[in-house]
């Protein structure tokens, strides 16, 4: 019994992983763009903008000057990173949909 079981999942996660396949290959604009709509979320302006709010008088509660001063730039520097990240994969964002749909057809959890 449970030998078949495990034989049915791994056939409906290939199963999955080809649809998502054939769905991506299909429609690959709209992959893209809701990668793009997702990832504005993250934007590196509204990342800064919250950690100055948190460097300021948040709620009227200041921890101590040094320990804020010295936590917001380590977060600032670490933003920055994570937009060259972002900036090289968006340039990469084609490649990455064919990818993602070429892996699919190893299965859904790959």
């Amino acid at each position: 019994m449970e030998f078949n079981q495990r034989v049915t999942q791994i056939v409906f996660d290939s199963l999955l992983g080809v649809g998502i396949f054939l769905l991506v290959a299909a429609y690959p604009d709209f992959f893209i763009s809701t990668v793009d709509t997702m990832c504005k979320q993250m934007h590196l302006e509204q990342l800064e903008a919250k950690i100055f709010w948190l460097l300021g008088y948040p709620a009227g509660f200041k921890p101590n000057k040094n320990f804020a001063h010295f936590l917001g730039n380590f977060v600032l520097i670490m933003i920055n990173k994570w937009n060259e990240v972002t900036s090289a994969l968006t340039q990469a964002r084609q490649f990455i949909v064919i990818f993602i749909a070429v892996v699919g057809w190893l299965g859904a959890s790959v």
